[in-house]
């Protein structure tokens, strides 16, 4: 990743003279974290087609990723939403 972030400066200076610089910066948006002991909970999903829809008592969704869903919420949210529950596969 390193690397090929160092070729993505150097071209974007080459090719576009433009400069590139890493900056921390406060923003406002959400995480996703499971609370403990929660992820044995977690089922892994056998859903033929993944599918996620909100209801008015919640959302239901099955054979998403956790990235998925975090997508998602990033989108109907307009704020970023970062996947921090360390879950691999759907569920």
């Amino acid at each position: 990743p390193e690397q090929l972030r160092q070729e993505f400066c150097k071209a974007l200076e080459e090719k576009l003279a433009l400069k590139w610089r890493v900056e921390d910066r406060v923003v406002d948006g959400y995480v996703l974290r499971l609370p403990a002991g929660a992820s044995h909970r977690m089922k892994p999903s056998n859903a033929a087609k993944p599918h996620m829809r909100g209801s008015p008592n919640g959302l239901d969704a099955e054979g998403v990723t956790s990235r998925f869903l975090a997508g998602s919420l990033e989108r109907a949210l307009r704020k970023p939403v970062f996947d921090e529950t360390g879950v691999t596969g759907a569920f």
